[in-house]
């Protein structure tokens, strides 16, 4: 997903850019907490997860399990039926199961096929492995592909429960149509720099409580972390998350440090 950031940055700078800067919309103190987890759950890898929501149980974390860029095989490996189980013994915890588009490069029954994969999760006997939504990677940003997206929309619709939530993630901006497919769309996921760029002021202003922001390759001060938490809530987004410097399969302490600004001040307003 890194690599993708940097190949979209460009297009999405042009898209933001163009983007009109809507009214401000009130704050959400309960922003919930993004966490792609796409680490093997060996060998107490997951365990700095598994502490965070036992730690911050009044907070929400999406977290994406990402088998193999897909669910993979079913059933999946022991180890990880195990650790997702462990997962959902969290009521805090919010699971998602990772597919990917390809940016349209996939057939659409391609990705129904994974979401097919991912419903026999729900009544997996022996464990609890349910999942809450499906996270759909490399969307597209382009109109063009908006009737793609519709199609990918009805697919999870017509296999999870209606409860389940739907997530993409284009990384950049949108058009607003977009969303009439989807829970929440993740309208930025660049590096830390492109953050503090005048051009995230361009995500549409009504349109921040059904968005997510991710922001990675963060190496700054301490105070960042709680910085970049009071601006996520400040400006009413769905969700957020601030990573290090590590890949998405390793665990990150800015992840950490953004978690405990939330819990600590941010989330409840006194900044």
């Amino acid at each position: 997903m890194n690599m993708k950031s940097i190949l979209l940055a460009g297009a999405c700078a042009i898209l933001a850019a163009a983007a009109p800067i809507q009214k401000r919309i009130d704050p959400n103190p309960n922003l919930a907490v993004d966490l792609p987890l796409y680490s093997w759950p060996t060998n107490g890898a997951w365990n700095g997860v598994y502490s965070t929501l036992s730690s911050f149980p009044n907070t929400q974390f999406n977290v994406i399990v990402n088998p193999d860029s897909g669910p993979g095989t079913y059933p999946p490996n022991s180890d990880y039926v195990s650790a997702v189980a462990r997962l959902n013994s969290y009521s805090n915890a919010h699971v998602y199961g990772y597919v990917r588009t390809g940016f349209t490069d996939r057939p659409v029954s391609d990705v129904q096929a994974d979401v097919e994969n991912y419903k026999q999760w729900n009544s997996h006997q022996g464990a609890d492995i349910h999942l809450d939504g499906i996270f759909v990677d490399e969307a597209p940003d382009n109109v063009q592909h908006l009737e793609y997206m519709k199609n990918v929309h009805s697919a999870i619709r017509n296999a999870l429960p209606s409860s389940a939530k739907i997530w993409t993630n284009p990384g950049c901006i949108v058009d607003p149509s977009f969303y009439d497919y989807a829970d929440r769309i993740t309208a930025f996921e660049s590096d830390f720099d492109a953050w503090m760029d005048p051009n995230r002021e361009t995500i549409p202003w009504d349109l921040h409580s059904k968005t997510s922001v991710m922001i990675i390759d963060y190496s700054g001060q301490s105070a960042g972390p709680a910085e970049q938490a009071r601006i996520l809530v400040e400006r009413g987004f769905q969700s957020g998350f601030l990573y290090g410097t590590e890949s998405y399969q390793s665990f990150s302490s800015t992840w950490q440090a953004f978690v405990r600004a939330l819990s600590g001040g941010e989330k409840n307003g006194t900044y």
